[in-house]
């Protein structure tokens, strides 16, 4: 059970990283002065993002992988890419009743 709660924490910190940057995203778009800018700052957060995204998900089972913890770490990327499966199809599903289908 302690796996199991690790995953849906970390799926559930990446949602919310995901959702922060898109709402921030979202009310600057159109604040950007110069394409330059606009392409250094969008590359710099998809570096950044990658970065944050591996460490929620890779960072503890990697961790408990070298530690011999194999199996753990195994079922602990499989949980939290499941929550974030869940948190998808959650916004999917929003997205198509809000939409009236």
């Amino acid at each position: 059970m302690k796996i199991v709660k690790h995953g849906l924490i970390d799926a559930g910190l990446a949602i919310l990283y995901v959702v922060l940057i898109s709402f921030i995203l979202g009310t600057q778009s159109g604040r950007f002065n110069s394409e330059i800018l606009a392409s250094i700052i969008m590359l710099l957060l998809l570096v950044v993002s990658v970065g944050t995204m591996a460490m929620l998900i890779f960072g503890k089972p990697v961790i408990w992988y070298l530690e011999g913890k194999k199996k753990e770490a195994l079922l602990l990327i499989f949980y939290t890419l499941g929550f974030l499966f869940v948190g998808l199809l959650a916004a999917l599903a929003i997205l198509a009743f809000s939409a009236g289908l």
